[in-house]
């Protein structure tokens, strides 16, 4: 999930809780005093006082989805362990119930708007209509990737442009072909977007169960569908122990957390969203899972504290003073961590994004990726694009896990200096520390 979107996330969770807010309003006044504050799980003191934050969205039904439809509705990504029944507005699940919401809460009633009027003292800073904007976006997506008709409208969301700019296209002699009951087909609303510079294609994000190769990087919305995928596969009944049934938990639970020493509950909220694993059992974790615990680890760690674990791979990318190049760079040099050598990337901070092209940049979702580019290391070479991982960092997509330790014994401290000796082509070269 991308910077953009990680606030807009936060926006959202805002207004929801703005909308939750007012929920308890209706309660306290409407049906006695007390049942709004018990709702929302506040004391005398946080309700009185109105406290920004108090309330939390992300264990609610609806706030636990909201990265998931955030990151299909900006980012264009279906996350991994989800498909598009999980974002459909018609199915009676957590978004039509949001939709519901908006309406109940979105009326021409006065008394409603002073409900909201009121809960904005829970969080006075935040905005509204984001809301509804998810909802808009998600729905035309979901037309798209579904064979349906699109409106004027939907189109436009998805084209990042007006509704106006649509309509003239759509008109005599026009790029768009019109459907008879004035909709555009999914096919010609593709054909049309593709085109255009505002649209982000829908990506799929896979897990294979039990694969050996694990991924490059899982966030907070996968990983706990990372954890349950892999719990279920080795853990199920065929596989586990007799004594392992449970009234509150599944098999696969019980049996992996009898493994693994980490109580059910714990376990449990591991394959939930939002994203909750105590780091202190991310070795535990890795052993059921039958994955490298360093990894694992990386991968907790990454998706929980970004920018903290950012700054320990690349301080100098997080440096006040960075400098900012006058002059095209022909070369970069890094520092190796034990993140790195472990993990097999060379991570450069974005601020040397002008040492390749322009073309070659991709992002961490599966199939997004850039023009390649030629890195020579040693006796070895590879062809691939370059990873925008976060707003400070950048790694080329190919691993070097066997150069790196095998062949060069790096150690951390160590750097490499990645130089362009070509046209699309650089050179990797060794300093020991």
């Amino acid at each position: 999930m991308n910077h953009t979107t990680s606030a807009a996330l936060n926006q959202l969770e805002s207004e929801l809780s703005i909308f939750y807010g007012a929920i308890a309003v209706l309660l306290e006044e409407c049906y006695a005093t007390g049942s709004g504050m018990r709702m929302l799980g506040l004391t005398d003191e946080q309700w009185m006082a109105r406290h920004n934050g108090s309330i939390s969205v992300k264990d609610t039904s609806i706030g636990r989805m909201l990265p998931v439809w955030a990151r299909y509705a900006y980012d264009g990504v279906v996350s991994a362990g989800y498909d598009l029944d999980d974002m459909n507005a018609f199915n009676d699940g957590p978004l039509e119930r949001l939709r519901d919401l908006l309406d109940t809460l979105d009326t021409e009633s006065a008394y409603f708007n002073e409900c909201i009027a009121a809960a904005r003292g829970f969080n006075e800073d935040a905005a509204l209509g984001g809301l509804p904007d998810l909802v808009a976006k998600v729905i035309a997506r979901w037309n798209l990737d579904m064979g349906q008709t699109l409106s004027p409208g939907e189109l436009a969301l998805l084209a990042n442009m007006n509704e106006r700019s649509v309509r003239n296209a759509m008109g005599p002699g026009g790029e768009l072909k019109v459907t008879t009951n004035g909709g555009i087909d999914s096919a010609e609303a593709l054909r049309w977007l593709s085109g255009r510079r505002g649209f982000v294609p829908t990506q799929y994000r896979n897990l294979d169960k039990t694969a050996q190769t694990l991924p490059d990087d899982l966030d907070a919305v996968e990983l706990p569908t990372f954890v349950t995928s892999r719990l279920k596969a080795f853990w199920t009944p065929e596989s586990a122990s007799p004594q392992t049934f449970s009234m509150n938990y599944p098999d696969w639970i019980m049996a992996a957390a009898r493994e693994c020493d980490i109580p059910p509950d714990r376990l449990y909220a591991a394959c939930r969203l939002p994203l909750d694993i105590d780091p202190r059992d991310c070795r535990s974790l890795a052993k059921v899972l039958r994955v490298e615990v360093v990894w694992f680890t990386h991968q907790v760690m990454t998706a929980m504290y970004p920018d903290q674990m950012d700054m320990l791979l690349n301080p100098s990318a997080w440096a006040d003073d960075a400098p900012t190049p006058s002059t095209p760079l022909t070369s970069v040099t890094i520092t190796l961590t034990d993140a790195m050598l472990a993990n097999g990337y060379i991570d450069i901070p974005t601020s040397a994004s002008s040492l390749f092209p322009e073309d070659c940049f991709g992002t961490r979702a599966t199939g997004d990726t850039g023009a390649q580019v030629k890195l020579i290391f040693g006796a070895n070479q590879a062809d691939t694009d370059i990873r925008k991982k976060s707003e400070k960092t950048i790694s080329p997509r190919k691993r070097f896990g066997a150069w790196l330790n095998s062949e060069l014994g790096a150690r951390a401290g160590d750097r490499i200096r990645i130089e362009k000796t070509g046209d699309r082509q650089y050179t990797l070269s060794h300093i020991t520390s």
